[in-house]
C-alpha cells in the first residue's frame, strides 16, 4: 500500500498577466481550454494515460498563468469525473491527483464542488488509485472536521480495496489537525477499522494505529 505524503507543488512557471493580454489573450485562452476539456474527455474514454497526463499539465499551466482556474472550466472537469467512462478508466485517478497538485489555484467554490463529487465517487471505481487519491484530497487538502466525517462515512462502502486506503488517510488527517475532537474521532475510527471484515483493511488499520503519535 502506498503511503500518504505531502503533495507536490503545481508544475510550470507562473507568469504575471498584463493588460496587453486582455481580450485576444482571453479569447485564445477560452479556445484552448475548450479544446483541452475535449482532450481530457477523449483521453479518459480511451484510457490514454500519456494523453491525459500531457493535457492536464497544459490545463494546469493555463490556470497558473492566469493565477487561478476558470470556474466554468473547472466545473466541466469535475463533471467528466462523474461519468461511467471515468469510473471504468484505469487512468482517470490522475484528474483527482491534478486537483491536489493545483489546489492553490482552485477557488473556494470550486473546492466545494470537488468535495461533493469526491464524497459521491469514493469506492465507485475498480481502480484503487481512484479512491486513494480521493482519500489524499480529504486528508491533505480539505483536512478539516467535515473531511474526517466523510472518511468515516466511507467505511460503509462495499469495496474492500477502497476501504483499505482509509486508515492511512485518517491518520494523515489527524496528524494535520489541531483540534482534539478530530484526533479523537480518528483514533476511534481506526479502532473500528481494525475489526473490518477484510484482512487487508484490518492490516492497514493495525499499521496506522502502530504509527499513531
Amino acid at each position: 500500500m502506498v503511503r500518504f505524503r505531502s503533495s507536490g507543488k503545481p508544475r510550470g512557471v507562473p507568469v504575471r498577466r498584463t493588460r496587453s493580454a486582455s481580450r485576444p489573450g482571453a479569447l485564445r485562452e477560452g479556445m484552448d481550454t475548450k479544446r483541452l476539456l475535449n482532450e481530457i474527455a477523449e483521453a479518459i474514454a480511451h484510457d490514454d494515460e500519456g494523453r491525459l497526463t500531457s493535457t492536464l499539465y497544459e490545463l494546469g499551466t493555463i490556470a497558473m498563468m492566469a493565477g487561478a482556474y476558470n470556474n466554468d472550466a473547472f466545473t466541466s472537469v469535475v463533471s467528466i469525473l462523474q461519468t461511467e467512462h471515468a469510473r471504468k478508466a484505469d487512468t482517470a485517478w490522475l484528474v483527482w491527483k491534478h486537483f491536489e497538485e493545483n489546489w492553490d489555484l482552485i477557488s473556494d467554490g470550486s473546492r466545494e464542488k470537488v468535495r461533493r463529487a469526491a464524497e459521491d465517487e469514493f469506492g465507485r471505481s475498480d481502480s484503487w488509485m481512484w479512491s486513494f487519491t480521493i482519500g489524499t484530497l480529504f486528508a491533505e487538502c480539505f483536512a478539516d472536521e467535515a473531511a474526517m466525517d466523510a472518511l468515516m462515512r466511507f467505511r460503509k462502502v462495499s469495496d474492500s480495496h477502497a476501504r483499505a486506503v482509509l486508515p492511512d488517510a485518517i491518520r494523515s488527517l489527524a496528524r494535520r489537525a489541531s483540534g482534539h475532537a478530530i484526533k479523537t474521532k480518528a483514533r476511534r475510527e481506526l479502532e473500528l477499522l481494525s475489526h473490518d471484515p477484510s484482512a487487508e483493511v484490518r492490516s492497514e488499520a493495525a499499521l496506522a494505529l502502530a504509527r499513531w503519535k
